[in-house]
């Protein structure tokens, strides 16, 4: 027994160290001593998902059964189906027990990870918002999941079912400006307003200034609406030292075709902030004004920095 134990933490350390093939070697001088063992059986079975090896996976899956054994072996036997791209099977297994804010991490990733490979964006959705309170888990892992989800459900559903969708959105993803702006683009395009965005993309805006959240304000959908400009430039008389808030009243002049306005804003703010997005705005109002060589000077300056937001 004394040498099992010994051989199995040299085992441990191999595992720990990616030398597979030596721990699966270490792993059979444990079992030919003590065959009985459920957590060698257990780590031999992690050890053949490294290795690709599902004829002896089963096998130590199958050794490991008692019920103390059990749920380190449903999530071994998840971690193989998924290498596997058994989606099907391991999601049978994965529904076997709803979403909670209290799951493994581990199953929390592998339930993602069968949604996200069946592109269920619904399940997906409410999953990764159930897992929003949960202390325990990467919160940038629950903020991808999260927007993803929503930009599937957005991407897939019909105009009708636009609106509604935003009682689906919870925190998460309402606290997510790039993922409420993919939601408003797709409202622009199907021509519906929503009044519910709005207001919240307001607040949030008026909280905080941000970046983001100002992007958004700016492509809120409906048409031009004739209150978020003057709403705007209140905020740029508050705030006279923030360039996005320029930025901002610029482009809802775009979107009310007014070039002439839009271009004093941008063209004042350009060399304060040489950022890529005034480069770009500018040069479309000035093609939208006829002087397509001034506007290809403009996007001639966009070159030098990729922007990570077209």
């Amino acid at each position: 027994r004394r040498r099992a134990a010994q051989l199995y933490q040299q085992a441990v350390r191999e595992t720990l160290e990616h030398r597979h093939d030596r721990a699966q070697r270490t792993l059979d001088r444990v079992l030919k001593l003590r065959p009985e063992s459920e957590s060698a059986h257990l780590l031999a079975a992690a050890v053949c998902i490294e290795l690709r090896d599902w004829e002896q996976w089963q096998r130590h899956l199958h050794a490991a059964a008692s019920a103390g054994a059990r749920p380190a072996a449903t999530l071994l036997r998840l971690r193989g189906l998924c290498a596997m791209r058994s989606w099907e099977e391991a999601m049978a297994i994965v529904l076997e027990r709803p979403a909670a804010a209290d799951e493994p991490a581990i199953l929390a990733h592998i339930r993602m990870q069968c949604l996200r490979a069946q592109q269920n964006w619904p399940q997906m959705l409410a999953a990764a918002q159930a897992l929003a309170p949960r202390a325990g888990l990467d919160r940038d892992a629950i903020r991808a999941w999260c927007a993803e989800a929503a930009r599937g459900r957005i991407a897939e559903a019909t105009p009708e079912q636009l609106v509604p969708l935003w009682e689906e959105f919870l925190e998460p993803v309402r606290q997510d400006p790039e993922a409420l702006r993919a939601y408003a683009r797709a409202l622009r395009r199907a021509a519906r307003r929503h009044d519910a965005l709005e207001a919240h993309a307001r607040t949030r805006a008026e909280r905080e200034f941000g970046a983001a959240w100002l992007r958004l304000y700016a492509e809120l959908p409906g048409p031009a609406r004739p209150h978020l400009l003057p709403q705007a430039q209140r905020w740029l008389r508050q705030n006279p030292d923030r360039p996005e808030l320029s930025h901002l009243c610029a482009q809802l002049h775009m979107r009310a075709g007014d070039w002439a306005q839009a271009r004093e804003l941008l063209e004042r703010l350009a060399p304060r902030t040489g950022e890529v997005r005034v480069y770009r705005d500018l040069a479309r109002v000035l093609t939208a004004l006829g002087e397509e060589r001034t506007a290809l000077a403009y996007y001639r300056k966009e070159l030098p920095e990729i922007d990570p937001d077209p």
